[in-house]
Formats: C-alpha cells, structure tokens, sequence
C-alpha cells in the first residue's frame, strides 16, 4: 500500500465502504489449546474486532472507536486505554495492568505501520473538496457546509471526515436557522464603528484553517471586557474548558498549546518576548515544530502549526513590525458602572442567541465558499488571502467591497503607527525629517543626528528594544520598520558603496504612490497609496458591481431562485 499521503480533498473514508464494526469478542477461553490467553492477546483482539486502526499524517498510530465514528484516538492515549478498560471489565469483570496496555500499544503500531493506511485528522474544522466540516464534539455528529445554495448547511451522523480531539475541547450546540451573525455585536464594546465590519468578517475567516489569518490584538482600559470578547469568539469558533490562556515562556510549551488548540486566545498579556513574538507570527503563515519524544528518547515529536492567535492587553504588547503586520488591533471602550450586567445575566442572554448567531455564520460561510473566487482587491493588501474571504463576508453581509476596504485601512494605518511607536529609531526619523522634504548621507552621519534626538528624548540606548550603541546597527533597525515609515509618509532606501553606505530620506505626499511601478495618472490602474489603501484608481467599470452590495445581494438572490426552479 503506498506510503504517501493522500491529497486533502481526497481523504473522505468513505462509509458505503466500511465494513460494518463488530462487537468486541470475548476471547477468555481458548478451544484449540484448552489454556486461558494473556490478558494484552484478549486486548489485542478486542481492538482489532472492534476498532479501525491506521496511522495520521504524523505517522501516529490512531484507532476510530466504534461508538466514536468521527474522532480519532492515539493508540498510546488515555481515551483508548479507559474504552478498552470499560469492554475488558464487561468481558471479565476486572482491569489489567500497565505493561499489558504498553504490549498492546506495541502490537497495534506494529501493525498500523506495516499496512501504512493514512487518514488526515483534523481539529475541530477541515475544508475538504471546497467544502467546510465542523466538528460539533459529540462523537456523532459534523455540520457539513457546502456551496448549495438550497441547503447551505447539515448536520450529518457520517461525513468521511475523521476529527482528534483534545481533552479541552467541548461540545458545540446544534446550530439553529433563522439567526443573524450582526447579532454577536450586542456582546461586544468595540470603540471605533468601522472595526465592528472587521470583527464580523473574523468570524468568518477564522472558520478557515487552511489560510493564514491575522492576529487580533484586543486592548483598552480596566473595565472594558477584553477577555469576554475573546471568550465570546472563542465559544462560537472552537469552544474550550480553557477559552483562555496565559502566555509561556518555553518555546516547546507555547507549540504544544498552539498545536492543541483550533484558538490560540491569550489573555492579559503585559509582555511580550522578541522571541515569542517571532512564534506567534510564525503560527499565521504555518510552522513546523519538533522536540524530542523523552529525554533518553531520539525519536522526535513533530509539530505543523497554524492557528488563529488572539492576544488582549491593556497596553499594545506587540512591537515587532512583522508581527504587528499581521495583525488586527481592536480598541474597547470602559464599561461605565451603570451599564454593567451580572457575570451569570450576561451569558445567560449569550447562549440563548449563540445557536442562532452560529447558524447565521454557517450560511455566511456557505455563501462565501460560492462566491470568493468573484472577490478582487486590488492591490492586495497584507494577509491577502485573508482579506479576499473576508471582503467577501462582507459583500454578503452588505457591505460593498470599499467600505471593508476602508475599515481594514484604518487598522493598517493603526499596525503602521504602533510599530512606529515602538521603534526609538523610527521615531527619531520622523522628528528628523519634520522640517526637511528630503536627506542624504553617510550612514554614520545620520546616526549622528539621530543619536542627539534619541538622548534628547531619554530613548534606552543598546539592548533590544533601544536606539542602537553604533551606526553598525542603524540600518538592521531601519529596515525593521521601513514599510511603515513608508505609509507614515518617509521613504528610506540604502546605497551601498566600497567605502560607506549612503542613507537616503524622502517625505512623501499622501497621494504618492508607494511603487514607481504604478502610474497614478493613467485610467484604471491600481494605485499604492501611502495609507494602505485598497481603492482603486479611475473609473473602473468592470469594478462596480463587485464592490456594490447591493448589486452582490441581488446577485445571491437571483442564483437562489435559479437553483429553486
């Protein structure tokens, strides 16, 4: 049998094909030898009776229960070993030891190894052949997402796709029709209007695990039901006994968790390490993680991460640029006193609209796996892939494809301004070229002048987040935040030549476009302003009915009574 693992969207087991399980037989008399068998024989074959036995796409012995027919089991983990207690104590009427399990585990990984079956798991939500299954943590049960526009989602006994689960984890309610996913805004205390259009769309693009999604980063004062946000989302997507989850200082530990968790929700977050950092922005793009086994062990475990990372604070704890660049910073407004609900009123009120507010996201979800390949933005912005399914949410929810565009620009021009913040030698750029248009020189020249401004305003000098000891290290810190300077209106490059570098400085205008590549003044060309901006340039007809919502809408609706008659 081949070795390889099969393609995602071909991973379905098929259940027309499974043979039907088999009762566990008891094998506590032996007629051919007239002798009792070993206590881990009697085990051996109550699994293999009973249980569908095959290896993950980590080469991980696995086996499907039979009263569990969508969620998979490591053979070495508890939840196996107490199912195969339970039928053992009904057989025989007593337990069995540790090394009787430990000789079944080895026979059962022997075997799945040598028939190299392999089965794709997946946590919590998996996207097969362009349609979504969510796991709803029942053991018996998938809500199925498709394209169809009649039935736009199902819950379903039998899907072909097999789900692991984490001790964690809890079961979801079922999901009701008739709900309004707008609705979820009641529960939150966003400041700004325009970034109640970014959560919404998170929720959608969040259901999707295949692509990178942003950071969001939830801060505002005391008082101003930061966690409950990130309880709330977490509820909807993926919920947990542990919703939310404190930061670690071990590399291995914070993997482990962000292995373990669809949400990697990380609560009251006063610090955050240059190298944690670097983790987090790691686990949006996807990263490949190993540690070994045990400590006399030289097997290793490994680790292939993407989650969806949340972070709240009462201060900004992000600083590195290209963490801040894939993120989403929501500020909350302070609760006033009057206006604050019991703990038990508040959730209460929650989880009676949650099955609704869940429901109306399957039916944006549905829509939006119909529709997103009709979604342009041009240029694309940071996390592309991202904004495209969320624009989309957007369009179907009615907004037009400007106004998300607009409310996304916004949070750039936010990350653009905190990584600047948090930069001493950003900051003396900008102080720098206030009564300046343009600057060039040696680089040990403007480290000169940017030194007097560092000192003047008491910036840290050395270490790593302070303005640097020499002109070695001026350029590494530029180029950390020379994208932002950029949409800040001061463009930086560098020359460098035998004997020097020469640094470069230009204020721009905020209707410059950041590429010479792209020519502003020519009809239907896509501009890069200074801002971020999605917007295009010149009246691009083709453009319109896309970016209307109206338009869009009517567009569902006219595919709707298509497929109805």
């Amino acid at each position: 049998m081949s070795s390889q693992i099969p393609h995602p969207d071909e991973v379905y087991r098929n259940p027309d094909k499974q043979s039907d399980l088999k009762k566990p037989k008891s094998n506590s008399n032996s007629s051919e030898t007239g002798k009792r068998p070993k206590i881990a024989d009697i085990l051996i074959g109550i699994a293999l009776d009973s249980c569908e036995l095959f290896l993950d796409q980590n080469d991980e012995p696995h086996v499907i229960l039979p009263d569990r027919p969508i969620v998979a089991y490591s053979v070495k983990s508890r939840a196996f070993q107490h199912w195969l207690a339970g039928i053992y104590w009904e057989q025989e009427k007593t337990g069995f030891g540790k090394s009787s399990f430990e000789q079944v585990v080895s026979a059962l990984s022997g075997k799945a190894r040598h028939e190299n079956n392999k089965i794709q798991l997946y946590n919590r939500i998996a996207i097969v052949g362009g349609e979504i299954f969510y796991d709803i943590g029942d053991n018996q049960h998938v809500v199925h997402i498709t394209k169809n526009i009649k039935k736009k989602w199902e819950i379903k006994q039998s899907s072909g796709v097999i789900f692991r689960r984490f001790n964690h984890q809890k079961e979801q309610v079922k999901p009701k029709r008739g709900g309004n996913l707008k609705d979820v805004l009641k529960f939150v205390n966003l400041k700004h209007d325009s970034d109640k259009l970014l959560l919404i769309t998170y929720l959608v693009a969040v259901m999707f695990p295949d692509i990178p999604r942003v950071i969001i980063i939830v801060i505002g004062d005391q008082g101003s039901a930061k966690s409950t946000l990130l309880r709330i989302l977490r509820s909807l997507v993926d919920p947990s006994r542990t919703e939310l989850l404190k930061m670690r200082s071990s590399g291995e530990e914070l993997a482990q968790m962000a292995d373990h968790n669809y949400c990697l929700y990380l609560d009251n977050l006063s610090f955050l390490s240059s190298s944690s950092s670097d983790s987090l922005a790691g686990f949006v793009t996807g990263l490949g993680f190993n540690k070994r086994k045990l400590y006399s062990d030289s097997d290793d475990i490994i680790f292939e991460i993407k989650v969806a990372v949340g972070i709240t604070g009462i201060n900004l704890v992000a600083e590195k640029a290209d963490l801040l660049d894939r993120c989403l910073i929501f500020v909350l407004n302070r609760i006033p006193d009057t206006k604050w609900k019991e703990e038990t009123v508040f959730w209460k009120e929650f989880d009676k609209k949650k099955p609704y507010i869940l429901g109306a996201l399957f039916d944006v979800l549905s829509d939006v796996l119909r529709t997103k390949s009709k979604t342009k933005l041009h240029p694309k912005p940071r996390m592309s892939d991202y904004a495209v399914i969320a624009a989309t949410a957007g369009k179907v929810l009615g907004y037009s494809t400007k106004e998300f565009s607009k409310a996304y620009r916004k949070n750039v021009e936010r990350q653009n301004q905190a990584a600047v913040d948090s930069s001493p030698v950003a900051q003396t750029i900008i102080e720098f070229m206030t009564d300046k248009s343009e600057w060039k020189g040696a680089s040990s020249e403007l480290f000169e002048h940017l030194e007097k401004i560092a000192k003047r305003n008491k910036f840290q000098l050395g270490g790593q987040g302070g303005f640097p000891k020499s002109p070695t290290w001026l350029w590494r810190k530029i180029n950390l935040v020379k994208t932002n300077l950029l949409a800040l209106g001061v463009k930086v490059s560098i020359r460098r030549e035998a004997s020097h570098n020469t640094i470069e400085l230009v204020k721009t205008s905020s209707e410059q476009p950041l590429s010479s590549q792209n020519d502003s003044s020519a009809p239907n060309k896509t501009s890069y302003s200074t801002n971020g901006s999605m917007e295009t340039v010149g009246a691009k007809s083709e453009q319109k009915e896309c970016e209307d919502a109206d338009a869009f809408i009517k567009q569902l609706e006219k595919e709707k009574e298509e497929n109805l008659n």
